[in-house]
């Protein structure tokens, strides 16, 4: 007997009918296979009481009739295996016409199964809110969708893969999210230099500003990368007291300094100590480390003097109510100048190279002096 594959297993086979009749006409043939199988079994069982009463004779005769008998087995057993396998196939044949059939299939041979991927904030959504799903099976025409992991897998026709991938990007759409930047001026200077506007575009997304806040919605990833960048250009920071006259050379120094090192360099007029311009660094920590050692050498060049930075943040002194006129006192007797201490516990001595040297030496030892008092 041959082994029935395929269609020849359930007898379907020429022109394909109807998706429900043919689940009708498998069914059937299933039903004629398990008559046939269960007919064998009891055919085999009858063969075997046969030959365990002729092995009960004991003659010869009986013995080559066992024979006989047992090849008869061989031959029911291939059968029967043959029908067993056949009976597999049409269960799997229903079972896949009958998912067809869920799946607002016609054709069983267009059914399709592929795992599409989602972001983390899809994911959340849809388990936020479960009608979302079901709003995509609609899209799909009734396509089997379930979450696992960060994809969606999906059976039913692959022609609708494309309507789900959309509708996909437009769930990640809604994506919104507020950043506190806690710095107020770097962020207004951020955007009069056109960087929030500059991000929106680049990566297709919303960006307002209220305040110290951002808001940024669009899609999740591209809002995420939005985010990290203006976190990214407020990470450093770094201000540079300058001259008023020289403020125009320094915004000339600025252009070559920025496409360099990749640092927004901001010069004003107004803003710094004493009623000097300032120079305003801004951008990833080491871009603006690198931006400020060079504008800083490039002032100290043009004005023939030196800075030292010194951090008295953890000093007593710092404290104390008369440190701020001793050190003017001492600024005044090594004719430097002193600003500072700023907001970041760091004070500056600036002046000729060796009048700050020494000025440096009295500090140490009105520091010295504080401790001891």
């Amino acid at each position: 007997m041959p082994q029935p594959t395929g269609l020849q297993a359930s007898g379907l086979s020429g022109t394909m009918p109807s998706l429900t009749k043919l689940i009708e006409l498998a069914q059937s043939r299933g039903q004629e296979l398990v008559q046939l199988k269960q007919s064998q079994e009891s055919d085999l069982k009858k063969l075997d009481d046969e030959v365990a009463a002729k092995r009960e004779e004991k003659t010869i005769a009986a013995q080559n009739n066992v024979k006989e008998l047992l090849k008869k087995k061989e031959a029911m057993m291939k059968d029967a295996k043959y029908v067993t396998g056949a009976c597999a196939l049409i269960d799997k044949a229903i079972a896949k016409l009958k998912r067809a059939s869920s799946v607002g299939l016609d054709d069983w041979q267009a059914i399709h199964e592929e795992d599409v991927p989602m972001t983390d904030f899809v994911k959340k959504r849809i388990k936020d809110e479960p009608s979302e799903l079901e709003k995509l099976k609609k899209i799909c025409g009734g396509a089997e969708l379930t979450v696992q992991g960060s994809s969606i897998h999906f059976v039913g026709n692959k022609d609708v893969i494309g309507q789900l991938q959309t509708a996909l990007i437009a769930l990640e759409s809604g994506y919104e999210e507020w950043l506190d930047t806690d710095d107020e001026d770097t962020l207004s200077l951020i955007e009069v230099r056109g960087e929030l506007t500059r991000l929106a575009k680049k990566h297709g997304v919303e960006v307002s500003r209220e305040g110290q806040w951002v808001h940024i919605s669009g899609s999740a990833q591209g809002a995420k990368k939005v985010s990290a960048s203006i976190k990214g250009m407020m990470s450093g920071k770094q201000d540079i007291d300058c001259p008023k006259k020289l403020t125009g050379a320094a915004k000339a120094k600025s252009k070559d300094v920025e496409p360099e090192t990749g640092a927004i360099v901001e010069v004003q007029r107004a803003g710094g100590w004493d009623d000097m311009g300032i120079i305003y660094i801004r951008g990833e920590v080491e871009c603006v480390s690198q931006a400020g050692e060079i504008m800083q050498a490039w002032l100290d060049e043009r004005e023939g003097l030196k800075s030292e930075f010194i951090d008295v943040s953890n000093e007593p002194a710092n404290s104390c109510d008369t440190f701020s006129g001793d050190l003017a006192q001492m600024g005044q007797w090594f004719g430097v100048t002193v600003r500072g201490p700023k907001s970041c516990g760091t004070l500056e001595l600036r002046g000729p190279p060796q009048k700050v040297s020494d000025a440096r030496g009295e500090l140490n030892r009105m520091l010295s002096f504080y401790k001891q008092k």
